[in-house]
């Protein structure tokens, strides 16, 4: 059951992940009918974060590691693997600390409604 839901929610974050990498690339362009409710404030709130330095990460968009991370979610809950496991782990706990500075750079520096 806890591997089910695992899978789940890492494959809502994985279509999360292609959602603002294709946006981030201009692959996709903002305002199309999948975009997520938050960006809907303003106009182009979703296009100013994805394209400021709070949207990189040594110069690749934040949401490609993130394709990376959930794939391996997937895998530690399908095997089970303690390694993965402890990675998923990891990778959990840097985004949970990385997100309060997301934030504060989206609505204080980048003054995004």
């Amino acid at each position: 059951m806890i591997a089910a839901a695992l899978v789940l929610l890492a494959l809502v974050g994985f279509a999360n992940a292609v959602y603002f990498t294709l946006l981030a690339y201009r692959l996709l362009a903002p305002g199309v009918g999948v975009l997520p409710r938050v960006c809907r404030l303003s106009d182009h709130a979703c296009e100013a974060v994805v394209h400021t330095k709070y949207g990189r990460l040594l110069g690749i968009p934040n949401s490609v590691p993130a394709l990376g991370y959930y794939l391996l979610v997937v895998a530690a809950a399908g095997t089970r693997d303690p390694r993965l496991l402890d990675a998923s782990l990891v990778g959990a706990t840097v985004t949970v600390l990385l997100a309060p500075y997301l934030l504060w750079a989206l609505f204080v520096k980048l003054k995004t409604p």
